[in-house]
């Protein structure tokens, strides 16, 4: 077994960004998704952008990803801020709860998103499009 090298966010690839509002510019809402990919292809995975004065960390390796996400909420958590705002909004669910809470949340979702739920859900995601 090998060690991973332990990396600060500050020593991650990154775009150039300007002061006070990093790569915010170069985010258009129509065509982030492109900008983030041709990021990725350029700097690799994990590689950092700002929003503003916020670090964001983006991870395009799925093994890397599902790693991350089997250490949640232990080793890993979200933005800290996610959940008190949303708690505040009284909408805190599995998208920003952390800790315990999070933990009895993932199960149900878990068992939700099982392949066997999804395949009997499938005739109705395909009734609801051919509508569309």
């Amino acid at each position: 077994m090998h060690a991973a090298s332990v990396r600060d966010i500050d020593d991650l690839p990154s775009p150039r960004g300007l002061p006070l509002i990093g790569n915010l510019h170069q985010l258009d809402p129509a065509t982030r998704h492109r900008t983030l990919e041709r990021w990725a292809a350029e700097l690799g995975t994990p590689y950092m952008f700002h929003l503003g004065r916020i670090p964001v960390t983006v991870w395009s390796d799925s093994e890397l990803a599902q790693a991350v996400m089997r250490e949640r909420p232990h080793k890993y958590r979200r933005f800290d801020r996610i959940e008190s705002i949303l708690e505040e909004c009284g909408c805190n669910g599995l998208f920003s709860a952390e800790g315990q809470a999070w933990e009895p949340q993932r199960r149900l979702v878990m068992q939700a998103l099982s392949i066997n739920h999804i395949k009997a859900f499938y005739p109705t995601l395909a009734a609801i499009t051919e509508r569309l």
